[in-house]
């Protein structure tokens, strides 16, 4: 297994008191003394002399000139310069790397000072205490001394000093894995700087967003604060800083498996910091480049260069980079095949950051420790090791927003299949689905359950997924669930789980020289004439007779044939399917068998994200939508045993049984198109859709609603109806942009009233929705961006809000057979209460009229039937 992500040792936290020329030197405020004449103007220019030295980059000449200064002003009784000097060889400690070298001198500088009553050099010093102790792992004590360092400079109204401690303060959440914390800290830094002209400073307070921003996952915001703090400092000259950013982007190419460009940015950056002579970025650099030398293979070479940096961890008492390094020489043995010395490295990694609190390398240590013990077939005690890292990874969920929590978990998924691989060697496969639905849409449970239950803030507040609670949910919403996970290059596993409790395990194997499941997954949406996107189908001709696609059989042997005779054999009985990563866009109605049968001609299909998700969304549904149901801190609420299905007050279908008017429908078709303004700064003129202005009106009349089309279809009018609704209906062009707002997905909608016409998936994230269902019968509005939470995009936004159905579609559909559908589909449920079966008789009937499944397969029910 490889370590990507894990095995690299970063220097890429900066200090600002640390930084060459980020901080004015000490300032020797020396007061006329009756002493010999010149004494004390020869002082000062001793001590000039010292700082010219110092950038210089003449260190040993710096010190032995402070030093001088240092006697001399004590011999002379000048405490003014004794305190001042005092601090420059702390300074020149510090940034050297010798940490406890610079503590001694800046506890002897600091009650000077203090007796001095220079109140803004104490508050300095109490920082540079605070960065020192910060840099050994002594955390708590580091936040001390900048909290008393930032009540000191902002009574003295010291704005740019007080940007420093902020910037220092966030650097200190940031190592102890509280990410939200240490955002908001840089961001505050950084606006002052902005404010104050300190180019110097924001380049360096944008470097530690960028390292922020890279621990959660999210590498292009990463690479963007780090490309402006680059820019920046080669401008200022500062080559210290540059040498420390180029090998932080280096990282970031690293994590996205550019690994010779990696390389290169890392020699670049030790060829830098050996010129400037600075043990500890050299020690950094040279352990990146191990790091990316046994991603490349070259094992031996990586060893090479580890032995290089951890006696100079050792000797500057570094001890935070030095757990990294042992960790990351454990990744190298275990390349090499000797995981028994691997773990022994693992085992003093962990200790390390144990010792340190940094709670997120603790997390990284455990799984990398888990794989070697996993290696070792030694699986009890992997198992146990790796639901500790999950467990340590979970803790650093609370105060995140949702998208750092769906970023920060794409970097942490591993550990979760890793248990799932142990508990399947173990033969306890419901542990390992326990595991994999834990792993499952964490943000969007979170979400869910948090709009049910407000002081629900993160994973600690959501009861864990267990076997019991997934059979209540298969019972009480009578389907069969399959959940899929994938092990990439190893296996697919597929649990069943049947309304009467049976859960049943299923592998497939994932050769590494088979064609990937991704692969797979495009090459079926190929071959049906699927675009990645677009507002129309081209290009193809519709098929005019039942065709077997060879692709889609592939999917099927793939992902139902090994279950096949687990799945009911009525074909009203419900099935929903859990799929992961790029299972995600697989039209499982499609799937062929080996007779060329649809799955859904014997199969009520449903897809949902998660069961978690499913048991939220119908707790939700019977709750009314009312805010507070539930109770507190547990979400996984049991439904009474027999409860029908039959829609609850305040939620309604228009099948028998529903109380809720159907006038209450919000049905929007072909809007006054607006010109797009996309990202890129292209317009997009899209076309008039007539079949959906058609298809609105018919739905209307069989909701006894009125239709919104053209210009009365505006934003602003859909916006204000929205909450109001209990059906609401889309018949209108869909776009996957994300339009800088960072959540793919948009409905068109007419434009004016100041509004642009774009019914964004973050606007609609934000609101407050009633509706039994929405559907969105436009093009690809069941797509967004694929990640360990799911989907990110339109449908994740409307569950969120609210509403738990979703019909959405995977494709750019095409027109008339769409309109058909969806008129079909209102038919079918109008005669029955069940969205789902409604929706497969409606994909039925088209089928009998438009056999190409690219025409009447592209949507999907997501949700509660």
């Amino acid at each position: 297994m490889s370590d990507r992500g894990r095995s690299v040792a970063y220097f890429s936290v900066i200090f600002i008191a640390m930084a060459a020329g980020t901080l004015p030197p000490p300032a020797v405020t020396i007061s006329p003394v009756e002493i010999v004449q010149n004494t004390v103007e020869d002082l000062v220019d001793l001590y000039d002399l010292g700082q010219q030295q110092e950038a210089n980059g003449q260190i040993s000449e710096a010190l032995a000139t402070f030093d001088r200064v240092l006697v001399r002003s004590r011999e002379l009784g000048v405490p003014e310069g004794e305190a001042a000097a005092l601090r420059s060889i702390g300074l020149i400690y510090l940034k050297s790397g010798e940490f406890q070298q610079s503590i001694t001198y800046f506890q002897n500088a600091l009650p000077i000072q203090q007796q001095l009553g220079d109140r803004l050099a104490e508050a300095q010093t109490l920082g540079d205490l605070g960065t020192a102790y910060s840099r050994l792992g002594e955390y708590d004590r580091a936040l001390e001394l900048h909290q008393q360092a930032l009540a000191i400079k902002r009574e003295l109204g010291d704005r740019a000093e007080e940007s420093t401690t902020l910037n220092n303060i966030g650097i200190i959440y940031q190592a102890r894995g509280e990410y939200a914390r240490s955002i908001e800290f840089f961001e505050a830094s950084r606006a002052i700087d902005r404010d104050l002209g300190n180019l110097a400073n924001v380049a360096l307070t944008s470097n530690n967003l960028g390292y922020t921003y890279k621990l959660l996952g999210q590498y292009d915001k990463a690479l963007e604060f780090y490309q402006t703090a680059l820019s920046t400092v080669q401008e200022l000259g500062d080559r210290l800083s540059e040498g420390i950013f180029l090998d932080n982007i280096g990282n970031v190419y690293f994590s996205l498996h550019d690994d010779e460009t990696a390389v290169d940015y890392a020699h670049r950056a030790l060829a830098i910091f050996q010129d400037l002579d600075r043990p500890a970025s050299i020690a950094v650099a040279l352990n990146n480049l191990a790091a990316y030398y046994t991603e490349l293979q070259q094992y031996d070479r990586a060893l090479e260069f580890y032995q290089q940096v951890r006696p100079i961890l050792e000797e500057l008492g570094d001890r935070p980079n030095l757990a990294r390094v042992l960790d990351n020489i454990g990744t190298a043995y275990s390349e090499l095949g000797d995981n028994e010395r691997a773990l022994t490295f693992s085992q003093e990694a962990i200790a390390l950051f144990r010792e340190l609190g940094n709670r997120a390398s603790e997390g990284r240590g455990l799984n990398n420790m888990g794989f070697r013990l996993m290696k070792l077939q030694r699986y009890d005690e992997a198992a146990e090791t790796l639901l500790e890292a999950i467990e340590v990874y979970e803790s650093l969920r609370p105060g995140l927003t949702d998208a750092n929590k769906v970023s920060l978990f794409d970097t942490q998924a591993e550990s979760y299949r890793l248990l799932q691989q142990t508990y399947i060697a173990l033969d306890r496969p419901e542990a390992a689905l326990e595991i994999a639905e834990r792993g499952r849409a964490r943000a969007f449970v979170e979400l869910l359950a948090a709009r049910s239950n407000p002081t629900v803030r993160g994973t600690d507040d959501v009861a864990a997924p267990t076997a019991d609670r997934i059979r209540q949910v298969a019972a009480d919403l009578d389907a069969t669930l399959v959940q899929y996970s994938i092990i990439p290059n190893v296996a697919l596993y597929i649990w069943t789980v049947r309304p009467s409790g049976e859960i049943d395990f299923r592998s497939v194997d994932l050769s590494p020289e088979e064609t990937s499941i991704a692969d797979l997954v495009a090459l079926s949406r190929e071959a049906i004439g699927i675009q990645d996107r677009g507002v129309e189908v081209i290009g193809r001709q519709p098929e005019t007779d039942r065709q077997t696609h060879q692709q889609l059989r592939e999917l099927y042997r793939l992902l139902v044939e090994p279950i096949a005779d687990l799945l009911p054999t009525d074909a009203d009985d419900r099935v929903i399917f859990l799929p992961q990563g790029e299972l995600l866009l697989v039209p499982f109605a499609a799937l062929q068998d080996e007779n060329g049968t649809y799955l859904v001609e014997n199969h009520t299909p449903i897809v949902a994200p998660s069961i978690q998700v499913l048991q939220l969304t119908e707790q939700e549904r019977r709750a009314g939508g009312v805010e507070g149901a539930g109770e507190a801190g547990e979400v996984w609420a049991k439904l009474p045993s027999g409860e029908t299905e039959s829609p609850s007050p305040g939620r309604a279908g228009v099948g028998e049984g529903s109380d809720i008017p159907a006038s209450n429908a919000l049905v929007v078709g072909n809007p006054t198109m607006p010109t797009v303004k996309l990202p890129s700064g292209e317009t997009l003129d899209l076309p008039p859709l007539p079949g959906a202005e058609r298809e609105a009106i018919e739905i209307a009349e069989l909701l006894d609603a009125e239709a919104l089309t053209g210009s009365a279809a505006t934003e602003t009018a859909v916006r204000q109806r929205l909450p109001q609704a209990d059906i609401v209906h889309f018949a209108t062009h869909g776009l996957l942009d994300d339009f800088g707002t960072g959540i793919p997905g948009a409905v068109v909608l007419a434009s004016g009233e100041g509004n642009d016409g774009l019914l964004s998936a973050e606007e609609i994230f934000n609101l407050q929705l009633n509706a039994n269902i929405v559907v969105l019968s436009a093009c690809d509005t069941g797509r967004g961006n694929i990640t360990g939470d799911g989907v990110i995009g339109l449908s994740r936004s409307f569950v969120t809000a609210g509403v738990p159905s979703a019909i959405v579609s995977l494709w750019a559909v095409p027109d008339a057979p769409t309109a058909f559908l969806m008129a079909e589909f209102y038919r079918q449920w109008q005669q029955q209460p069940d969205k789902a079966r409604a929706l497969r008789q409606a994909m039925l009937l088209t089928l009998d009229r438009y056999p190409d499944p690219l025409e009447w397969s592209a949507f999907v029910l997501l949700g509660q039937p």
